[in-house]
């Protein structure tokens, strides 16, 4: 550090630090000389801040980065490995000095900035590597983190879920690293971002993301859902339930819940994540979830719940029950009750709730059988119809049908 003049340290501390972040997310005017958007690492909307203090720009990210720092300690924490050297270099000789006047700087929605060249690349190799080890004795570590969550291996081949064990820890600059499970986001069959879930919290964060990942804009879980044409004047999501709930876990949990082709069962029961609470659904999001019959919005908290409903024509807001969110629900063999129980509180006929339970019978009839909760659900929904169904609990907490048990 004492080999850098001071006058290119002073220049490169007085950079645009607006147009750095900018090369990385999108960002809004949110009040006077504070501007915010979807945080570059973790990718929640609105946690990522550039504003004025004491006549000095500065950045945070209220998820992430808490501390207040300068442009030069951004362009290192962007570029994990960047000496202080390189990047007091690098703003010092690519950006212009910040004005003293950011209205300069309009409101409007910019465009999505370009990753970094071979970026999808690398990325795309990072996450098969990842996933390959998952699977392997080094992948151990990965394996019993997912399974403490009750995912299971078919669910882990699903999404692509990966395990990496030294993820950089945000804030130390990539000399701190953790083992972490790999989330990659996909959007029109191209990867877009990367997140990483650290298996035990790195002082105050949970998850980190690659570099250069894209969030905005995007719903986590599409490599996961059934392959449907998207110019059918009739669409066959029609037919189906979008469920559109906070994180990744959360996501997968209840995929796992509600089945499909790769589980052998389906309940017509369709999932995509938001990164975060604070996360919004873009016009795309909007339209691609008219197309489905039924749109539930699932939050931690009731007012977000409410947001997100508002946001989808026709949605049906649902907040976690006691606080528990959809992983909390599965560890405790009560998701499948609570969903199905939600959903025929929304159904809007009999043939509807009909459907509901055929599906119930269908899953009691295949290998997984049916949680107590769900099993509980099918016997409501049949007495209520008026039809004939028998559950027997072959061991704790499955429940498959009579006929299957030999006890017809």
């Amino acid at each position: 550090m004492s080999m850098i003049p001071d006058q290119t340290i002073e220049k490169a501390k007085s950079a645009d630090l607006l147009a750095l972040a900018e090369r990385y997310t999108q960002l809004k005017k949110n009040a006077h000389h504070d501007w915010a958007g979807a945080c570059p690492k973790c990718g929640g909307n609105d946690r990522f801040h550039v504003f004025q203090a004491a006549g000095e720009w500065r950045w945070r990210c209220y998820q992430c980065h808490e501390k207040p720092a300068d442009g030069i300690a951004l362009a290192r924490w962007l570029q994990p490995g960047l000496s202080f050297a390189d990047a007091v270099s690098l703003l010092a000789g690519t950006l212009p000095p910040a004005a003293t006047a950011p209205a300069r700087r309009q409101p409007e929605r910019r465009q999505q900035p370009a990753q970094p060249i071979g970026w999808q690349e690398r990325a795309e190799r990072m996450v098969a590597d990842a996933h390959e080890r998952l699977w392997r004795p080094e992948g151990e570590q990965g394996q019993a983190y997912l399974e403490s969550r009750r995912l299971e291996p078919q669910t882990w081949l699903a999404y692509g879920v990966g395990y990496r064990p030294e993820a950089a820890v945000p804030g130390t600059g990539g000399k701190e690293r953790a083992p972490a499970i790999v989330l990659p986001w996909y959007a029109g069959g191209k990867l877009v971002a990367v997140r990483y879930r650290f298996l035990a919290p790195q002082g105050n964060a949970k998850i980190t993301a690659e570099s250069g990942s894209q969030f905005a804009g995007r719903l986590f879980g599409g490599q996961a859902l059934p392959r449907f044409s998207p110019a059918a004047e009739q669409p066959t999501e029609r037919l189906r339930t979008l469920v559109i709930v906070e994180g990744e876990i959360n996501g997968m949990s209840l995929w796992q819940c509600a089945g499909g082709p790769a589980l052998s069962f389906d309940w017509g029961i369709d999932v995509l994540s938001l990164g975060s609470e604070s996360a919004k659904l873009s016009p795309a999001m909007v339209q691609f979830a008219q197309r489905y019959g039924a749109v539930l919005a699932w939050a931690d908290r009731a007012e977000v719940a409410r947001e997100l409903a508002a946001a989808l024509p026709g949605a049906h807001p649902i907040r976690s029950p006691g606080g528990k969110d959809a992983n909390d629900l599965l560890r405790e063999g009560l998701l499948g009750g609570f969903l199905m129980t939600v959903r025929a509180d929304v159904a809007k006929s009999v043939k509807e709730l009909e459907g509901l339970l055929w599906a119930l019978w269908d899953t009691a009839n295949a290998l997984r059988g049916l949680d107590t909760g769900s099993a509980q659900v099918a016997l409501s929904l049949a007495a209520k119809l008026g039809k004939q169904v028998r559950l027997v609990e072959v061991e704790p907490d499955r429940w498959i049908t009579a006929e299957r048990a030999g006890k017809a």
